[in-house]
Parts: C-alpha cells; sequence; structure tokens
C-alpha cells in the first residue's frame, strides 16, 4: 500500500494506531518481516510508555539464524519521520532495535545517534483487513493480559512472593548508600537521593547533576538564596533561558541574587536542554522541583538530617513513623509564587502543594528507609536496623503508578489487587517487573516458582 494515504479514504492514521497494532499484534499476517526480507518473531511486543523516549520498552525479538535481541521499539506512521522528529541525534533512541511504522517511504535508513542502523517493520503490507475499513471500524477492546499468578490473590503464598521481594528491593537500595558512605557524608546522600526522587524518572540524571555541582554545604551556606543558586546553576533561570519576563517581582528578585551574590562562587551552570519538560505534568516541572529543594534546603534540620531521621525511628513506634517521616518533606501552601505557577510565567490551572503527600511517601520509602537501613549496617547497630525493617513492613500504600498497576495486571489479571496494599508490596511489584519481567526472565520469576 502506497505511502500516500487519500483524504477520501477516511481519517488519517495516526502513531497510536501504529502503536495499537504493535501493542495488540492484530490483525495481522505472520510472520512478519523488515523492509530488507528478514523475517521476524515477536517474542514478546515491549511494554508501552508515556514519558519521552521510545514507545516500547523492553522488547524481545527473534531475528534469523536464532539471535534474539532485547532493547526498545519506536512506532511511527511513515520511516522518515524518525529523520523529521530528531531520532538520528537523540541519545534517549540509543536502545531501539526496531522501527515499527505503517509505510516505509525513508530514502536514507534510520540510524541511531552512533551510526548503528535500525530495521524497519511496515506494517501496511501485513494487514489482514482494509486500513481504511479498520479506521472506521469501533475500536475494540485490548484483549486482558493472561495473569503469570494462578493461586489465589491473598495474603497466603502471593503476599508472601510480594513480601520478600520488596525486602529484596529495599535491601537493593540499601547497599547502593552503603558503599557510598564510604566517599560522602550521610547528608549529602540524603540531599541527593532526595534530589534525585524529585526528578521522577524523566529528570533524575540532571536532578543528581544538580546535587553534585551544588553540594549540600554550599547550599546550606546560603540558605536564604538557595532557590536562586539551584535555578542559576540548573540553567532555568529566566535569562538563561531567553525568556523575557519584565516585571515580575520573584523573576528579578531571583536574578538579582544570581548575579550579585551567587555567579561569583564561580559555577559553571548546566544547559537548560538537560531537563526535561515534554511529557512531564506541569506541577512536576523541574522548575517546581527545584524550588521544592531549595524549600527544603532552607530548612534542613541544624543537627543533620541524617541524625534527625535516626532519632525519630529510635523515639516513634513504627505504626507512627510514616507520618513523621513524610512531614519532612511535604511543602504545603509553602510558597507564594511556586503553589500557582509551574514555570516562570506560567501559572497552574489550580494552586498545588510544591510537595504533596504521595510524593513525600515516595522519598520516604525509596530514600530515607533504604538510608536508615545502610547507616545502621554502616555502624553495626542492630537495634535500629530492626526498627526500620519494621516500619517498612507496616508503612501503608501511599498510591501506585502506571508501572505498578502494569505489573500487578499482569501478574495477578487486577491493576489494584487487595493483597498489594502495604509499601512493601508495591515495592514488590516493582522489584518482579525490573528483576524478571523486563528481562523475560519468566521461568525464574518468584511469581511464577512460588506456587511449585
Amino acid at each position: 500500500m502506497d505511502s500516500t494515504y487519500p483524504a477520501s479514504a477516511g481519517p488519517a492514521p495516526s502513531e497510536r494506531l501504529v502503536a495499537r497494532l504493535w501493542e495488540e499484534q492484530r490483525p495481522l499476517r505472520f510472520p512478519l518481516a523488515t523492509t530488507e526480507g528478514e523475517e521476524i518473531e515477536v517474542v514478546y511486543r515491549g511494554r508501552r510508555r508515556w514519558d519521552r523516549g521510545p514507545d516500547f520498552a523492553g522488547a524481545l525479538i527473534a531475528w534469523p539464524g536464532a539471535r534474539l535481541k532485547w532493547g526498545e521499539v519506536e512506532v511511527h506512521v511513515r520511516s522518515s519521520d524518525w529523520w523529521a522528529h530528531g531520532h538520528h541525534r537523540d541519545p534517549r533512541y540509543g536502545g531501539v532495535i526496531l522501527q515499527v511504522v505503517l509505510w516505509d517511504d525513508a530514502l536514507t535508513p534510520s540510524v541511531r545517534a552512533d551510526g548503528t542502523p535500525i530495521p524497519v517493520v511496515a506494517l501496511a503490507s501485513f494487514l489482514s483487513v482494509p486500513l481504511a475499513a479498520m479506521l472506521l471500524a469501533p475500536q475494540p477492546e485490548s484483549p486482558a493480559p493472561i495473569p503469570c499468578w494462578r493461586g489465589p490473590t491473598d495474603d497466603g503464598a502471593l503476599g508472601a512472593v510480594l513480601d520478600g521481594c520488596g525486602r529484596d528491593r529495599l535491601a537493593a537500595k540499601a547497599a547502593r548508600f552503603e558503599s557510598d558512605l564510604t566517599c560522602a557524608s550521610p547528608d549529602q546522600l540524603l540531599y541527593q537521593g532526595i534530589a534525585e526522587a524529585l526528578g521522577y524518572s524523566q529528570n533524575r540524571r540532571p536532578f543528581r547533576g544538580l546535587a553534585e555541582r551544588v553540594p549540600l554545604d554550599l547550599l546550606l551556606s546560603c540558605r536564604g538564596d538557595a532557590e536562586a543558586l539551584l535555578l542559576g546553576a540548573a540553567g532555568l533561570l529566566p535569562s538563561q533561558r531567553r525568556l523575557h519576563l519584565e516585571g515580575d517581582p520573584h523573576v528579578e528578585l531571583l536574578e538579582r541574587v544570581w548575579d550579585k551574590q551567587v555567579r561569583g562562587r564561580g559555577l559553571d551552570p548546566m544547559a537548560s536542554r538537560e531537563w526535561e519538560f515534554f511529557r512531564v505534568r506541569p506541577a512536576n516541572f523541574p522548575t517546581r522541583r527545584i524550588a521544592a529543594l531549595a524549600a527544603l534546603a532552607a530548612r534542613w534540620p541544624r543537627e543533620g538530617l541524617a541524625a534527625t531521621l535516626e532519632g525519630l525511628v529510635s523515639s516513634l513506634e513504627p505504626r507512627t513513623l510514616p507520618r513523621h517521616l513524610e512531614g519532612l518533606i511535604l511543602s504545603r501552601g509553602a510558597d507564594e509564587y511556586w503553589d500557582t505557577h509551574c514555570d516562570f510565567g506560567l501559572g497552574l490551572h489550580r494552586p498545588a502543594d510544591l510537595v504533596g503527600r504521595q510524593r513525600a511517601a515516595e522519598i520516604a520509602i525509596n530514600v530515607f528507609l533504604p538510608f536508615l537501613v545502610a547507616w545502621a549496617s554502616h555502624r553495626d547497630d542492630l537495634g535500629l536496623a530492626g526498627r526500620v525493617w519494621e516500619a517498612y513492613r507496616l508503612y501503608p500504600k501511599r498510591g501506585d503508578n502506571e508501572l505498578s498497576r502494569y505489573v500487578a495486571t499482569h501478574i495477578t489479571g487486577i491493576p489494584r489487587p487487595r493483597v498489594a496494599r502495604s509499601a512493601c508490596r508495591q515495592q514488590g511489584l516493582l522489584h518482579l517487573h525490573w528483576g524478571w519481567c523486563e528481562m523475560k526472565r519468566c521461568g525464574e520469576c518468584p511469581a511464577q516458582t512460588g506456587l511449585d
């Protein structure tokens, strides 16, 4: 079928359609083949992604000669879109092993940023029904996945599997903290961990770079100027991005502080392009999250955050600990400017806290508790370690995300199973995904072997 689609044929095909064809693997004729004539077998189509980067992650494709390739899949309507979208110079697409399109119209083969060519599958040649009829027909519901877990989804065997995986995930995070304790101070490690957590997945790397560029000791030495220091070092002040916002008092103050007090410290600002705004919720824009980090620095405990955390764990009952840990991070109604703005000159649809309860809980679970386990191990404090593990076991679920729902659905058939009602078990779902699902180690997966 020609890549020129006549307007008289009905609605024009979209990338959403191509993604659905690839995800559902229907209505297609098999075997599929690349535009170079190589037949392929789709062992696993990959997990649909919605953030910036390739559309499907963790795909597993079998090539002629019994070759298996694991990587990412990018979908387009036409193969030339690879070049039009600039993927050939974007390192985020360095793991793409296959481009899936309707039509191959590119004059030049698709290549990654390192020059590696990418095979293309043009699905129009493999459709088992006419494209025009498919576009006009009601969209069928996607078939529900067959659950990996075949037993009861209660607190029995499945609960034990999730508990064990949750403990393993916390132990792995703690091990990384403990290895870093040999080369950085406890509070610097906490500061870096909080920064990364504020960055979510899209901005985790630049946040870590910012925390290294502006270490905690420097930040605390100028608490009152922390916001200007961090935003200037991040390269996100309006003047650094060529945004003209005359007459905004908050912007003028930050620019003045950066120019007069901070620039003299010899900081080399990051490039603004390192930060991701695309497909990020406005309330989670990096400018707001950096402001949240600055607000946290302004109230950093004088005795140190590590000492504060240890004191809380040692003095409070495990069931009451979550509220106090989250209280160290929560920023509610604390900033007149950023509670109503997502970026300089851009207002929010409605006011939002800089850091809400769910994000504060995720920091407590993914940063505070692993750090405390590492801190206890570093000092051979078995009593502290026991209290932290008990707090983790009792920590309630504060919410879920797209990935945890995806894993829960594939394991149990239910996106929010009652068995995963604790933070430990939510972490267990993520541990299953990254340790087994993503790598297609199904035969070794605890969700498969737990009933043996």
